[in-house]
């Protein structure tokens, strides 16, 4: 696959929720079994994967280019907003 033909987009086949970290893996070449790792990861240890993945969703076309609905993104934001916060009261506490 060349530079100039890949795309960034959510597949409707080998997703698991909405396809971000199958998008992301076929973009790169690697399997999406260790971008799905590294995305719990990421949530686990820093407490934003939630937001990426929710943001991911939203702004990532599908293979038709249709985006996910405003409403997904707002109530995405306001979730990972709160489990931020709440994983930074849990820091400094």
């Amino acid at each position: 696959m060349s530079y100039q033909s890949r795309q960034l987009v959510r597949p409707t086949e080998g997703r698991v929720l909405a396809g971000v970290c199958a998008g992301i893996a076929r973009y790169f070449g690697i399997d999406p079994l260790i971008v799905r790792i590294a995305l719990v990861l990421f949530g686990f240890f820093i407490g934003s994967g939630i937001l990426v993945y929710v943001l991911g969703w939203a702004f990532m076309p599908d293979q038709n280019g249709k985006r996910a609905a405003l409403p997904i993104l707002i109530a995405g934001i306001i979730l990972s907003f709160s489990f931020f916060c709440y994983m930074l009261s849990l820091i400094f506490s």
